[in-house]
C-alpha cells in the first residue's frame, strides 16, 4: 500500500534572539582581579551601574536578578580567599559582581535541525479533528554547543499545521546534585569504571556509610594535592567525574 505524502510549506526557523544568561568564568586569578576592583567601587556607583543594566537585561530574561545572584554565589570560595565576608555585601554590589560573571549565549545562532514530534499531553479545549503536538529540535549555538529546544504546533482535521510562536524567555536548568550518597553503591559503580583500586580504597576508608557530595569533593581535592604521581591524580579526577554524573535538573515553572 502506497502512502502519499504532501510536503507542507511550513518552516520552523531558528531565532538568534533567544538567549540564555550563562555563568562566565575565566580562571581564579582573573576573577579575583575583577572582584578586587568591584569591591572598591562606592555603593552609589554600584547602584548607578546596576540600575540600567537590570532594565536592559530584563527585556530578554524573566528573572535576571535571580540569575545574577546565583552567579555571584558561585564565587563564594574566592571571597573567602580574599578575606571578604560574602554575607556583608549589599544587594546591588552582589548584582554588579554577578553581572561581571554573566554572558548572554544565543542557543540557536549556528544551526537548527533534527526535528522529532510527539503528542502534547494536554489535548484539552480543542475542536473536532484537532491535535496538539510538541516538536523538539537540536539547536546549536556559539562554540557549537548543542541544546534541545521545543515548539508547540496544532494540526487541524485537514492536516494543516500551525506552529505556535516560541516563548520570549528561556533559561538553563538548575543542576541539583544528589545530596547524600550511599558508599557501598557508589564504590561498586566506581569499580566498574576501572578506576585504580588503590585510590578507591583510600577514599572509601575516609568516607562514612552515607556522605554528601561536598564532603566527597573536599576529600578528593585534598588527597589529590598530596599525590605526586600525575597518573594517580587523573584517577581522582575520574572519581570526581563519576560523582558529578549523578544529578537532577530542575526548570523554573515559569520558564518557556
Amino acid at each position: 500500500m502506497r502512502l502519499p505524502i504532501v510536503r507542507k510549506p511550513i518552516r520552523v526557523n531558528p531565532d538568534s534572539r533567544r538567549v540564555i544568561a550563562r555563568f562566565f568564568f575565566n580562571g581564579n586569578d582573573r576573577a579575583k582581579q575583577v572582584l578586587q576592583k568591584v569591591m572598591v567601587i562606592s555603593e552609589d556607583t554600584a547602584f548607578g551601574i546596576v540600575s540600567p543594566l537590570l532594565q536592559e537585561y530584563s527585556k530578554r530574561h524573566r528573572n535576571i536578578t535571580r540569575v545574577l545572584n546565583r552567579h555571584c554565589s558561585k564565587l563564594k570560595p574566592l571571597f573567602e580567599e580574599l578575606g571578604v565576608d560574602f554575607d556583608t555585601l549589599t544587594v546591588y554590589r552582589k548584582l554588579l559582581i554577578g553581572s561581571y560573571f554573566t554572558h548572554e549565549y544565543s542557543i540557536e545562532s549556528a544551526a537548527f535541525f533534527n526535528p522529532s514530534i510527539v503528542d502534547d499531553p494536554d489535548q484539552t479545549e480543542l475542536e473536532d479533528g484537532q491535535r496538539r503536538v510538541i516538536m523538539s529540535f537540536r539547536a546549536v549555538g556559539e562554540g557549537h554547543i548543542s541544546s534541545i529546544t521545543f515548539r508547540r504546533a496544532l494540526f487541524d482535521k485537514d492536516n494543516n499545521i500551525t506552529v505556535l510562536p516560541a516563548g520570549n524567555y528561556i533559561d538553563e536548568a538548575e543542576i541539583v546534585r544528589n545530596a547524600v550518597y550511599n558508599k557501598k553503591l557508589f564504590f561498586e559503580k566506581a569499580v566498574t569504571t576501572q578506576i585504580n583500586i588503590d585510590v578507591l580504597k583510600e577514599l572509601e576508608s575516609k568516607l562514612d556509610h552515607h556522605f554528601e557530595y561536598s564532603n566527597l569533593r573536599r576529600i578528593i581535592l585534598d588527597s589529590q594535592k598530596l599525590q605526586e604521581n600525575d597518573i594517580y591524580k587523573l584517577e581522582y579526577d575520574k572519581i570526581l567525574w563519576l560523582a558529578d554524573s549523578y544529578y537532577e535538573i530542575v526548570f523554573s515553572l515559569d520558564t518557556d
